[in-house]
């Protein structure tokens, strides 16, 4: 009993430990962007390791993985199969007696009962299954094939092995449990061609062409703005009025990249300090402030515009973002 409490509570240690192995590499780069970002607290070693300890313990979304982790693996189990995964939902309407599926044989199967290893089904009049339910043991989310196909199997094979290793034990064919159809099952011609055959494949196609499609045409580049709400305008001594916006570039390529900004339909504005340009790396976000200006007069209230983010070595436009100039009225 005692080494099975043991090993419960290295099962629960280990799926409360694993979001932690996974996350590790993201957790890598997150400390060295606190170590960029301020450097005086890594002078100190006991600084460093609360920053670390900060990070990997009370992060939320490692504590979410880590908190998912345990749940599902060490107290859910076969319950996400059974209630959780849409996998076991398709299966009635899209099977038919042609669908390759894991299937028990009951004409050779049957009756049931145990016998010793050696014995023929025949002098003990019995089928094949020698009952050690060995089949239900393995199944992950515990059904007995045995009774047909239910929902709540996943088709992972594994009572196939187990079957089999037992056929070979007593000496007997192998396939009680197997791969295939209800139609082979009961003698009949199994149809590989079909409509629904026609159907999914047509179906899968077109999924796979408009993947390709989004793939070919996604962005390379992405940028979030927000306007800063704490005032709606600025106004200076240039008699020019001013909005101040949070801007984030994102850098979907692995490779560094240079970006430049500019305003789309927004008469006679500037951005202060003339166009700005950034070298960012490879799958980095750049997070900046920049002030846009124009001169008081030439617009009223609220003026919706564009920001557009180019490629500088291309001059291509990767990402325009709308945004909106508050002046006054």
């Amino acid at each position: 009993m005692d080494a099975r409490k043991n090993t419960e509570k290295s099962h629960h240690a280990f799926f409360v430990v694993s979001p932690i192995v996974v996350d590790w590499p993201f957790f890598c780069r997150l400390l060295r962007t606190h170590a960029d970002a301020n450097p005086e607290l890594f002078t100190f070693q006991h600084q460093w390791m609360a920053t670390i300890l900060d990070s990997l313990l009370w992060r939320s979304d490692i504590c979410e993985r880590r908190l998912y982790a345990g749940a599902n693996a060490g107290f859910m189990r076969e319950q996400v199969c059974k209630y959780m995964c849409p996998y076991a939902r398709f299966q009635s309407a899209m099977f038919d007696p042609d669908t390759l599926i894991i299937t028990y044989d009951e004409k050779r199967g049957d009756p049931r009962g145990s016998r010793g290893k050696g014995t023929s089904s025949a002098a003990s009049g019995l089928g094949d299954c020698v009952d050690c339910t060995v089949c239900v043991q393995v199944c992950p989310t515990g059904i007995d094939i045995r009774e047909g196909l239910q929902y709540e199997c996943i088709a992972c094979g594994a009572c196939i092995d187990a079957c089999n290793t037992i056929m070979d034990r007593m000496e007997y064919p192998r396939n009680l449990i197997q791969y295939t159809t209800q139609h082979a099952i009961e003698g009949k011609k199994t149809r590989l061609l079909r409509g629904r055959t026609y159907v999914y494949g047509a179906l899968l196609f077109l999924i796979f062409v408009g993947g390709m499609v989004a793939l070919l045409n996604r962005k390379t580049a992405d940028l979030d703005v927000i306007r800063d709400r704490n005032a709606l305008y600025q106004e200076d001594d240039n008699e020019e009025i001013g909005n101040v916006y949070l801007l984030r570039v994102l850098n979907k390529e692995m490779q560094p990249r240079r970006f430049s900004l500019t305003i789309e339909g927004l008469p006679a504005a500037r951005i202060d300090g003339g166009l700005p340009h950034w070298q960012i790396a490879g799958g980095e976000v750049y997070t900046t402030a920049v002030r846009v200006e124009i001169p008081a007069g030439s617009v009223h209230g609220g003026h919706a515009f564009r920001f557009i983010l180019s490629d500088d070595s291309t001059g291509k436009r990767l990402v325009s973002e709308k945004s909106r100039f508050i002046a006054p009225r």
